[in-house]
């Protein structure tokens, strides 16, 4: 930095700028010029000023809601934490399990804490979905997501103790959902089934594992590996120092995955629907599945009670019978025919869950509102038979767990074949676009050196995209070289469109032009004066652009830059006379090149002056340039002027040498003060003899100092001495022919024969431009 305002001001490497406050005062880099601040636009788009808001945005600002702040942000950080979101992925596995590993495994015993478990589960659900709905913007109600965590949370109701669904469902229907849950476990109808199918739809939610394997992968791969380089080359890995370090990269992995990448929003949008897919797939196999149900127990059981209804046969052969077909069933646990017993192994199941018993009562069936617990309670029936479930339940468990482990596994590998073409597919369109997308920032910035190469695409529109950019850079690139680079980085960094207007600003102009450019180009060649103007305005063109001044147009041979338009300059006065002596500098070393190529020497004049003039947009809606206006704009012209009526290189107004740190800063000679013509008011011109810190001739000092002297005593009216301390500073300069002494002395003169009027300021009015 501070050597970046050394160069600026004109300084040594191995000195430093009068005063380091400038170095913080710098402005923030922004693109190749260094000077937009960008959080700062208050000053670009007002009224009156030369640019507005471009009709098309193409990034959009979210307006904050009451979703991003206080309780509500809080909760959302909290359903985000990786902790929270792997405790809830464990919890939806345990319930896609637990019940039928519970049938499988477990005991009458523990079915109350299973099913109090499955409670809490559906608790938790809850309290996410609840969660969820208050904190996430277009959850409730409008989300898919928000049905497919109230289905799965919904399925948790079968699962729940039967006291705690009594007091959500009318004890009616419990009783009836009892009654029917048993008869349909014996007889295995489409209904039991539809009742475990719906234990699936838990399965939605793990939707969450797209989101989760992409932050994690984002973690692992972006975040905890590192390549350090060591003598022996091994991959080193960085291991979790705490969980708050943990939570802050899973928070920044989630941040740059959630972003709507082609790959992730492919993978996000079609898992859900894969899942739906594949559970609807199941329901409608249930439904259309032709169902074998064994019905040889109910018959036989019908045709004895028609036999013994009848009388027509004798109870020894009934009897003989009933000890062929039904006891030697293992599955038949109780038979009662009339009043008379025949098997009775009740006391072996007694602890027998309830859907592991089937019963049939004949000739007719019990009403669902009578729960019926053990044998021989109800005795309208005339024969009554219970069975043991126990084995299909099981095997229907096993199924059950088979066919959710299935789907589950279906379901990972689908996501991870399908995320592997995915990101193949994102390396076809997402990273052409990507590169495209970085060489369009730089093309925001005027960047067009290195340049990414041409992307190689066999996707047409990739191919269109590619063209239609480049021919969109190189019309840019040619664009910002007609027209002052700095406003156009101005208008793409802030997002604005030019219109017409001007505004007053504060300003220091420079206008500079080449001494005797007609006899130059006389002694030249066309293609030779092309040459030599191009390397002179390259070389004044780069120190501008150094000093953070705008260049705003060529003139002929004639150069004319501002400072402090459009964005503010610190020191801007400063900072345009430094440019001027670092012109005077380079000029010097080009003319030591041209004068190897045999070509004369240029010498150039320069003007500074610094006043309020109009800034802004000139010309017709359809053709506009950026420029200056006012009286401000023709004072510098006519400093560059005055030049060769003083014999002088550089000079600045009176307003320039009144700003900040100008007489600090630089070694001037007050030359004279005229009234221009065209002007009612004197100006003070100043001649900049170079910097102040710089070791200037003595000789020069010398001359400045009786120059000082001399005007002082002109400006008393002491014309006669003042002539003598003129003579003896012209003198001192006599080799260089020195104008400004002998034009006062002529003044002295004059005024000697005839003083000046009553009032007299020490102004001389000039008659010529």
């Amino acid at each position: 930095m501070k050597n970046a305002r050394a160069r600026m001001f004109g300084l040594k490497n191995s000195q430093t700028a009068p005063d380091p406050v400038l170095d913080s005062e710098l402005m923030n880099v922004a693109g190749r010029y260094g000077r937009f601040k960008i959080s700062d636009s208050s000053k670009v788009g007002k009224e009156g000023e030369p640019f507005v808001d471009a009709p098309v945005e193409l990034q959009v600002i979210k307006v904050p809601t009451t979703y991003d702040s206080g309780f509500r942000l809080k909760c959302t950080e909290w359903l985000n934490h990786p902790l929270t979101e792997i405790f809830m992925i464990i919890l939806t596995i345990i319930a896609l399990y637990i019940t039928d590993s519970n049938q499988v495994l477990g005991t009458s015993d523990g079915d109350i804490y299973v099913q109090y478990f499955c409670l809490f589960i559906m608790f938790v659900f809850f309290v996410e979905l609840v969660m969820l709905s208050y904190s996430k913007e277009g959850y409730f109600l409008k989300d898919t997501y928000f049905w497919l965590d109230l289905l799965a949370c919904a399925s948790m109701l079968g699962d729940i103790p039967a006291v705690v669904m009594a007091s959500i469902i009318p004890s009616g229907m419990v009783a009836a959902k009892a009654g029917r849950a048993g008869r349909a476990a014996r007889a295995g109808t489409r209904a039991g089934r539809i009742v475990r199918l719906v234990r699936l739809t838990r399965l939605m939610r793990l939707t969450k594992l797209v989101r989760i394997g992409r932050v994690f992968a984002a973690v692992t791969d972006e975040v905890t590996v590192s390549e350090r380089a060591n003598k022996s080359g091994e991959l080193s890995v960085r291991r979790m120092s705490s969980m708050v370090e943990l939570a802050e990269r899973f928070k920044s992995a989630r941040m740059e995955q959630g972003k709507n990448t082609v790959a992730a929003s492919m993978v996000e949008m079609t898992i859900s629907k894969v899942i739906v897919g594949i559970l609807l797939m199941l329901f409608v196999m249930s439904m259309l599945e032709v169902l074998k149900v064994d019905n040889a127990d109910e018959n036989s059981l019908n045709q004895i009670y028609t036999v013994v209804s009848m009388g027509l046969l004798s109870s020894a052969n009934i009897t003989t019978i009933i000890d062929e077909y039904f006891i030697q069933q293992p599955a038949c646990i109780y038979l009662r025919v009339n009043e008379v017993i025949y098997s009775n192994r009740w006391d072996k199941f007694d602890d027998q869950r309830s859907q592991e018993l089937a019963y049939l009562f004949l000739p007719i069936d019990p009403p669902d509102s009578i729960v019926i617990s053990a044998p021989g309670l109800f005795e309208e029936a005339k024969v009554e038979a219970w069975y043991d479930n126990k084995d299909s339940e099981d095997i229907m468990a096993n199924v059950n767990i088979f066919t959710t482990t299935f789907v589950i596994a279906l379901l990972l590998g689908w996501m991870y074949m399908f995320h592997t073409n995915a990101k193949h597919f994102a390396q076809r369109i997402a990273v052409p676009l990507q590169k495209i997308g970085a060489d369009m920032s730089k093309v925001s910035r005027l960047e067009f050196l290195d340049f990414d190469q041409k992307i190689s695409s066999n996707m047409l529109e990739i191919q269109y995209i590619q063209q239609a950019f480049y021919k969109m850079k190189n019309a840019i690139n040619s664009f910002s070289k007609y027209v002052p680079r700095e406003i156009v980085l101005n208008m793409t960094l802030h997002k604005k469109m030019a219109k017409l207007g001007v505004m007053p600003r504060q300003i220091s102009i420079f206008f500079s032009d080449i001494a005797g450019f007609t006899t130059i180009c006389e002694k030249l060649e066309p293609n030779e004066v092309l040459k030599m103007l191009s390397e002179y305005f390259t070389a004044m063109s780069k120190v501008i652009v150094e000093t953070e001044g705008i260049l705003l147009e060529f003139i002929g041979d004639a150069i004319l830059a501002i400072w402090n338009a459009p964005y503010d300059v610190t020191d801007h006065a400063v900072a345009c006379i430094s440019a001027t002596l670092r012109m005077q500098q380079e000029l010097e070393t080009l003319r030591v090149q041209w004068k190897e190529q045999g070509y004369p020497e240029i010498h150039i004049r320069c003007g500074v002056h610094t006043d309020s003039v109009f800034v802004g947009n000139l010309g017709a809606p359809e053709r506009m340039k950026y420029g200056v206006m006012g009286d401000g704009v023709n004072l510098a012209s006519r400093l560059e002027e005055l030049n060769k009526r003083y014999g002088t290189k550089n000079l600045i107004s009176d307003k320039t040498f009144a700003c900040d740190r100008v007489s600090e800063m630089f070694i001037l000679r007050h030359v004279d003060r005229v009234v221009v013509k065209g002007r009612s008011k004197s100006t003070d011109l100043y001649e900049v003899c170079g910097f102040e810190h710089e070791r200037i001739d003595k000789k020069i000092l010398n001359f400045n100092k009786l120059y000082e002297e001399g005007m002082k005593l002109y400006f008393k009216m002491e014309f006669s001495d003042a002539f003598n301390k003129f003579d003896e500073a012209k003198l001192l300069r006599e080799a260089e022919g020195d104008e400004s002494c002998s034009l006062l002395q002529g003044r002295c003169v004059a005024y000697m024969d005839e003083p000046p009027a009553e009032g007299w300021d020490g102004s001389s009015v000039l008659t010529s431009k």
